[in-house]
């Protein structure tokens, strides 16, 4: 599990009206995110994530395209009770690639434990990254939900990131 694990992660406040994020999502997994954020289309992501191995397969983007919700169901197998582990994997392979990590956590969200790292991280296009990654399991496999915004506006979007990853529902 380390190996793939490994493998696919070197590649890798304001009020708002809610609705249901699902559009091209594993059925199970319910969000809600701020009306006003929209999905990319294919292409979009295609643009936006260059590289294949770090491409997830839903994104939604904030009205301005400066905040962004991105969902990736992999295929990379975990198990429930490794959860811990992949946070301590986490944290590792993040640090070890010198991305400042804020925190990293694990917490329980509507009955199913999440591995939350909050960090800063150098953007491929210059500056950082502010980005909330969760990570669980749904079947076995590995899902990954994360937000991102640059860090310059980290204290602007921080609370919403938070309400918006913790609305994740998983009915399994």
């Amino acid at each position: 599990m380390k190996k793939h694990l490994t493998a696919f992660i070197l590649f890798y406040s304001i009020s708002f009206a809610y609705s249901q994020m699902s559009n091209g999502m594993h059925p199970a997994v319910n969000i809600n995110i701020p009306s006003d954020f929209h999905q990319l289309s294919v292409e979009e992501i295609n643009k936006k994530y260059t590289l294949p191995t770090n491409r997830p397969t839903v994104v939604y983007a904030s009205s301005d395209k400066t905040a962004n919700i991105t969902y990736n169901y992999t295929q990379n197998p975990l198990p429930k009770e490794r959860i811990k582990e992949l946070k301590e994997l986490l944290v590792q392979q993040f640090g070890a690639a010198k991305m400042q990590i804020l925190s990293s956590d694990i917490k329980e969200i509507n009955t199913k434990e999440f591995v939350f790292i909050e960090m800063v991280a150098p953007s491929y296009t210059g500056g950082n990254v502010y980005n909330i990654i969760t990570a669980t399991n749904l079947e076995d496999r590995m899902l990954l939900i994360s937000f991102n915004c640059p860090e310059f506006l980290m204290e602007k979007w921080k609370p919403t990131a938070f309400e918006i990853l913790e609305s994740i529902k998983i009915m399994e």
